[in-house]
């Protein structure tokens, strides 16, 4: 049986990885709940993506890329 595409076609994917769940943001990056979202209120973390009614998801790609920033600037200093 053919699958739908339709949807793909007007969303080509993207090469930003995988979804991550809160945990596993905490886990990869050593931050707190309470913490990331204050982050995110400033501007200064990846922002989180809704993925359902109560689902929401990091890309991969964009905390990897803020660690690695944030790796970067420290090591300015």
């Amino acid at each position: 049986m053919p699958t739908n595409t339709n949807s793909l076609r007007h969303h080509p994917p993207t090469s930003t990885g995988r979804f991550l769940r809160i945990k596993d943001v905490m886990v990869i990056t050593g931050l707190a709940r309470t913490t990331i979202y204050e982050r995110m209120k400033r501007g200064l973390f990846p922002k989180s993506i809704t993925i359902g009614p109560r689902t929401v998801v990091w890309l991969e790609s964009e905390i990897q890329a803020w660690m690695d920033q944030t790796i970067a600037e420290a090591r300015k200093a």
